[in-house]
Order: C-alpha cells, then structure tokens, then sequence
C-alpha cells in the first residue's frame, strides 16, 4: 500500500511537513506500517489481529476507523482515493495487515479478480 499512501497521504504525513498534527501520523515509507497499526488507540492492530479466522461482514477494513475517516461524507482534507487505491488499502487491512508480503502472479491475479468481482459489497456497505 506504500505507494497509496505516497500518492495520497505522505505530502502532509510525513516529517518536515509543515502540518504539525499531520506530521505525527508518519506515512513515510520508514514509518508507515507502525503509524497505521497505531492509527485511532490500534484500531486495526486488534482488528487485524484479534481473531484466528475471518468472519463474514467482520474484516478489518469495513471495520477501522481509518475507513471511516477516509469515506466520510466530508472526506479526509480533500483528499478522495480512486477504485485501485481503495482496493490496494482495503486488501491490505484485510489480509491481515502483512508488513511485507509476497504473491506470486497468480496468487495476485486471483486477489485482484476477486476484489473486481466483490468490490461493489465493500463499497455499499460504506453509504
């Protein structure tokens, strides 16, 4: 998800910003994944983590709080994330929030075939 978060967030969530209150959720690639966990008192540290299975209409993205900030009706400082961000940030959050993971082609085509196929339950659940 890093380059989501370089695309999107890194401008004001990094050291050197400028934005004091931005700068303290660091995005930056160095800090990103600690920053994340961290997000709202480890909201998706204990989503991600809490649970030995997943559990239908329980994963993590539609639960966490970052979710909730990003596709709020006033949006997060502007800022709107595109169809292939969304699913990158949302498939992240719900394979377990890996910090460096490895798929092989075949294993991401799947990935991707089934966020296009299920992508439109994700997005209604959030209205």
């Amino acid at each position: 998800v890093q380059p989501v978060l370089d695309r999107a967030c890194v401008g004001c969530h990094r050291p050197g910003s400028g934005n004091a209150k931005a700068e303290r959720l660091d995005l930056s690639a160095a800090r990103s994944y600690e920053s994340l966990l961290a997000y709202a008192d480890n909201d998706l540290q204990q989503l991600a983590f809490e649970r030995d299975r997943s559990l239908v209409g329980q994963c993590a993205a539609r639960q966490s709080k970052l979710t909730a900030l990003l596709q709020s009706p006033a949006g997060h400082e502007g800022v709107r994330l595109d169809r292939d961000a969304w699913a990158r940030l949302a498939t992240w959050m719900d394979l377990y929030a890996q910090r460096q993971g490895h798929y092989s082609a075949e294993q991401e085509a799947t990935l991707h075939a089934l966020r296009r196929e299920f992508g439109e339950m994700f997005e209604n659940s959030q209205k």
